[in-house]
């Protein structure tokens, strides 16, 4: 799991408002899916952050 946090976000939201806010943030969470595979989890957190869970297993030899 990664947790992401971005202050610019909190500034937003006092400066234009919530909706606007959440206008602004929605390239940066198409951005973050299109990093990620297909199983993979990217969901918003807080007003500001976002969480990626990344789901896959790779096999490995444990020493």
């Amino acid at each position: 799991m990664i947790s992401l946090r971005k202050i610019s976000f909190c500034f937003a939201y006092f400066v234009f408002g919530h909706s606007d806010a959440d206008e602004a943030r929605k390239p940066a969470s198409e951005r973050l899916l299109s990093l990620v595979h297909q199983q993979d989890i990217v969901a918003r957190l807080s007003g500001d952050g976002f969480v990626i869970v990344i789901n896959r297993v790779i096999d490995s030899v444990c020493c």
